[in-house]
């Protein structure tokens, strides 16, 4: 059998946002996935939450998976978390 050793390269999120719609109520998107090159960074991830080019007044809040990203690509699980609308800087 061969063995390959990959080295992580940073993380991939992708997730969910829960969004304040022009006109009032509110709804669930898929938001587009992104990617944040080395180290772990809260503030990265919390930059890269969008609406799925949806379109809204504002996002209120949004559950996140995050992935490790390593050299070609791969990707593992590692954790899911939420972040509420008053870390959100959109």
């Amino acid at each position: 059998m061969k063995t390959v050793a990959l080295k992580q390269v940073g993380y991939e999120f992708t997730g969910n946002a829960l969004l304040n719609l022009w006109g009032g109520g509110q709804g669930t998107v898929k938001m587009d996935s992104w990617e944040a090159k080395g180290e772990f960074s809260r503030q990265k991830m919390i930059d890269g939450i969008n609406d799925g080019q949806f379109g809204c007044e504002s996002i209120d809040s949004a559950e996140i998976w995050v992935n490790k990203l390593f050299e070609n690509g791969y990707t593992e699980y590692d954790c899911i978390i939420e972040i509420d609308g008053k870390e959100i800087n959109c």
